[in-house]
This record gives structure tokens, C-alpha cells and sequence, in this order.
């Protein structure tokens, strides 16, 4: 028989019972429709996409299936007492009942609904890392040891901004797509329709992250474009000034920088050793060779 909503009566209800064991509540007792004994268990919490929080609850509305295999459903209010004891007793909110139906609906789902957003998570993360990779590949390219050190800054700004815009919205798109695993609680009846609530207005939050991450999709492909625009347009770094080895008539050597001159006949070298000027004179210079290091 399929799944059937059943209207239920404070005597159908009398041999209900259950105690509560921390955020769970288990309960038993005849079906109120077939009269085989069923048993329901009601989680406090689950493991879904949004979350709320409760304090202990006094009174919560249930939505219970027969475990029996009639397919009937019926919702009931759970009076609990201090020391965790539950009664059932008829419930007449019929915005709780939808709360309730969905809550146990949730419940039943939620393993299957994280197993399959963990999933499509992977892929998220394996696409942020894909970005994170072409970012640090960009910043070794030759462009951008061409630019002189304030170019190389601005533009590795620029890629950071980049990264960081890609990296939002892919997250703001996979959790409007799949949400956020966390846990939400549901032990009394204001929870319950708090967290009803919630879930009504869930389409409008994944439409405003659908929202932003479009936009931080597009901050990040101008951020792109702004950067490789640098690399073209920023001066060039000045050659660095090269390095030489003097030998001298009497073979004592100078390796240093090679510094431009105004006395013809000599030549000034910048000591790689001590950073003192040298000044030597052409007539004592033998040898003048280009090195990569002093």
C-alpha cells in the first residue's frame, strides 16, 4: 500500500511511549490503522545543508510511518517529561505536521543527499587546485622575470586577486549547488518550524550564491586579463650591469661590476668582495674577460 497520511485519536495514541536519549527519541506502540507494533525513532539532529539550534525540548512534533508495512503515516505530538519519558497526544498544527513530515523525510534522506554532495565536491576542489596551479605557472613565466620588481609585485596583486575571486565562486556555485554539510537540530517544536522556515527560503540564498559567484567568476577573468594586460604594457627591468675579471700586468685580478667611466684611458669596476670603486689604469690592464660570478 503506498504511503497514506492517517488521521489519529487521543485513544489510538494512549499506548504510545518512548524516552528520549540525548537528541534521540524513540518511541513504540500499536499502528493506530493496521494495530501491529511499530516502532519510530526521531533523530534530534541531522547531517544536512543548513543548520539551527535548539535548547532540550518539553514538546515535539513527530511525523511517524508504521514499521509494520501498512504504508500509513500519522502525525502526533510528543509530550516529554523531565526525566526523558515521551507520550504521544494528537497534534492540531497543521504547519508542524508539514515541519514534522518534512523533518522525517530529511531524515530518512540525508545519508544518500551527503554521500552525493561529497561527491560533487571533489570535483570543486580538484578544480580550485587546477586554478591555484595555473596561477603559480603564470607567475614563473618569462613575462614576468622580464618586469622590473614593482611590475613583477602588481602583477602577482593582480593573479592573487584572481585566484582568490575564481576560488569564491566556485565555492559559492557547488554550495548553491550541493550546500554546506553541517548539522541542524530539530528537538521541539520551535526548532522545528525555525527550521521549517529555512528551508522555505533556501531557493532565494542559492539564488543569491548563484548570484555571487557569477559575479566573482567575472572578477576573476577581468583580474586575468588585467594581469596579462601588465606583463605586456609595464617596463621592462634594466639589464643588470655586467660582470668582469681584470687581470692586471703584474696578474693580480678585480672581478666586480663594470661602471661607466669619464677618464678615457681607465676603467672603474665595482668590487664584488668589499663594494669599493677600483680604478685602473688601461696601460696596467692585460685582460679584461666577462664571468657569470666573481
Amino acid at each position: 500500500m503506498t504511503d497514506q497520511v492517517y488521521q489519529v485519536s487521543s485513544a489510538q495514541l494512549a499506548r504510545w511511549g518512548g524516552q528520549r536519549s540525548g537528541s534521540t527519541l524513540r518511541l513504540a506502540g500499536p499502528c493506530p490503522a493496521c494495530g501491529r507494533d511499530t516502532t519510530a525513532v526521531v533523530s534530534g539532529s541531522i547531517d544536512g545543508l543548513e543548520t539551527l539550534d535548539s535548547s532540550a525540548p518539553e514538546s515535539l512534533t513527530v511525523s511517524i510511518a508504521c514499521s509494520a508495512g501498512c504504508g500509513r503515516r500519522w502525525t502526533a505530538m510528543a509530550e516529554i517529561d523531565a526525566d526523558g519519558r515521551a507520550r504521544l497526544v494528537p497534534s492540531a498544527d497543521t504547519r508542524l505536521e508539514a515541519a514534522a513530515e518534512a523533518w522525517r523525510v530529511a531524515d530518512t534522506e540525508q545519508e544518500s543527499r551527503l554521500r552525493t554532495a561529497a561527491e560533487k565536491w571533489i570535483a570543486g576542489i580538484a578544480a580550485l587546485l587546477g586554478i591555484l596551479t595555473v596561477a603559480g605557472l603564470g607567475l614563473a613565466a618569462e613575462p614576468m622575470r622580464k618586469l622590473a620588481l614593482g611590475g613583477r609585485i602588481a602583477v602577482a596583486v593582480v593573479v592573487a586577486v584572481a585566484v582568490i575571486a575564481a576560488g569564491r565562486a566556485i565555492v559559492l556555485a557547488y554550495r548553491a549547488a550541493y550546500g554546506w554539510p553541517v548539522s541542524r537540530s530539530g528537538e521541539d517544536d520551535a526548532a522545528l518550524l525555525e527550521w521549517d522556515a529555512a528551508r522555505r527560503k533556501l531557493p532565494g540564498r542559492i539564488a543569491g550564491r548563484l548570484r555571487r559567484a557569477a559575479t566573482s567568476a567575472g572578477v576573476a577573468l577581468g583580474a586575468l586579463v588585467v594581469a596579462a594586460a601588465m606583463t605586456w604594457f609595464l617596463p621592462a627591468a634594466k639589464p643588470p650591469a655586467p660582470l668582469v675579471r681584470a687581470t692586471m700586468r703584474d696578474d693580480t685580478t678585480v672581478c666586480g661590476t663594470l661602471l661607466a667611466t669619464s677618464t678615457d684611458g681607465s676603467l672603474r669596476l665595482r668590487r664584488a668582495d668589499d663594494g669599493e670603486v677600483a680604478v685602473l689604469s688601461g696601460a696596467l690592464l692585460r685582460r679584461l674577460s666577462p664571468v657569470e660570478r666573481c
